[in-house]
């Protein structure tokens, strides 16, 4: 069985068994992400059982195009999020004196110096980029999988791949962690799932048939926390898109307004205003004043114009 059906059917029947099997099949990857965000193996624990409680409770909302092991991953840094602000364990990974280019060959290395900053890394990646790099890397699929798992062709799947690692290559740059792709290619296939301890599954399990054993504990409130942080992460997303669809369809409904009247001509805006000295030596012809339009005439039309009689010289007697 797939996850999907085994999703439905817990959701439906809760069906011990499906949950176990999912357990088993993501515990090491859960375990592993949690471990690299908190530092601490008790800590990483708490984490897993939060993030398979989130799960549980979640499972009938997970549709069929979803990715699980992408999809764990979120809740999982969302939960060691929690775990760091309510034990106030915040660790420091970054070392400020390091080499500032790690070749392909220093796999333990490159993953000390990436291994406090991957997650953040991949929460930044689109929705498929992060599925292809989990695919790929942290459960080891083929490119064939990979493509079949995306629905892509293995052509596409492949593009898709170096373009996340492409992506998480920068991010990494931009943090003072310079490397090459082969070198970040490597260390994630070598060094992303590491194995969960051997009890940890069964504890698991038992804590999701009967979540009462938990109550007031600090997996019980990580779950809590971990669930409401994905509900505002969702809000979040829908009311980016709605914002963006109500400002497409103002500039849609509320086109730009023209102009009533034309622009004035460049040279009528270049003309220099006349000098008394040459007023003198060249006059201006009588001067021309609107007449009032009528009361029935149109806003928009032009008035007529006609000329007022010459002023008298005023010559001294």
């Amino acid at each position: 069985m797939d996850d999907f059906e085994l999703l439905q059917a817990y959701a439906s029947r809760r069906a011990e068994d499906a949950f176990t099997a999912l357990t088993t099949r993501y515990i090491d990857l859960v375990y592993s992400a949690a471990a690299r965000q908190t530092g601490d193996a008790q800590t990483a624990e708490d984490v897993t059982q939060a993030v398979f409680l989130t799960l549980a409770r979640k499972a009938g909302s997970i549709s069929r195009d979803t990715i699980l092991s992408g999809w764990l991953l979120r809740p999982t840094r969302f939960a060691a999020a929690n775990a760091r602000r309510l034990e106030q364990r915040r660790q420091h990974y970054e070392q400020q004196a390091m080499q500032s280019y790690v070749g392909p060959t220093g796999s333990e290395a490159v993953w000390r110096r990436i291994a406090p900053l991957l997650d953040n890394a991949l929460d930044r990646l689109g929705e498929k980029d992060r599925a292809a790099v989990v695919l790929r890397f942290f459960e080891q699929k083929s490119l064939k999988q990979v493509a079949e798992k995306l629905g892509a062709s293995e052509d596409g799947a492949q593009k898709r791949v170096s373009r996340a690692i492409e992506k998480l290559r920068r991010f990494f740059a931009r943090h003072g962690k310079r490397m090459s792709a082969a070198a970040l290619t490597g260390t994630l296939a070598a060094n992303s799932v590491q194995a969960a301890p051997e009890t940890l599954a069964a504890a698991v399990c038992a804590v999701v048939g009967s979540p009462s054993v938990l109550t007031g504990s600090a997996a019980a409130s990580l779950a809590k926390a971990t669930i409401g942080a994905l509900a505002r992460a969702r809000l979040q997303i829908l009311a980016v898109r709605v914002g963006s669809v109500a400002v497409l369809f103002g500039l849609a409904t509320n086109p730009r307004p023209t102009a009533a009247f034309p622009p004035l001509p460049l040279s009528r805006l270049r003309q220099q205003p006349r000098s008394p000295r040459r007023d003198a030596y060249f006059p201006l012809p009588p001067r021309w004043r609107p007449t009032r339009p009528s009361p029935t005439q149109d806003n928009f039309s032009f008035a007529s114009w006609t000329p007022s009689p010459a002023r008298p010289s005023r010559t001294p007697a």
